[in-house]
């Protein structure tokens, strides 16, 4: 799991799968609000670069905000509880993590 806040358009060195959508399979997005603040939910199957590893297939989700001139980014490894990917940590969990999120 992955979370970067940033003021000045910086990234870290971790890819996102909004700005390396062609790392991904069947990207879906949606628009979230957590706390007030709207930003964007993309969910994806790496199937290319280091996060897909050894060939296997990597589902992943992202979370983007902006507010007050700072970027939020949330982005996790996902699958079921037997997939050993991220501690078992499923898309559902992830999502109830992020709702959790006070911006500010």
């Amino acid at each position: 799991m992955f979370l970067a806040a940033s003021d000045n358009a910086q990234r870290g060195a971790f890819s996102l799968i909004s700005t390396n959508r062609r790392l991904y399979s069947t990207v879906a997005e949606t628009a979230v609000t957590v706390n007030g603040v709207t930003g964007t939910r993309l969910s994806g199957t790496q199937t290319q670069g280091m996060g897909a590893g050894s060939g296997q297939m990597a589902p992943q989700v992202e979370y983007d905000f902006t507010t007050d001139g700072r970027s939020y980014h949330f982005l996790a490894n996902v699958g079921p509880p037997d997939s050993g990917r991220a501690g078992g940590v499923t898309a559902a969990q992830f999502d109830q993590l992020v709702q959790t999120v006070t911006f500010g």
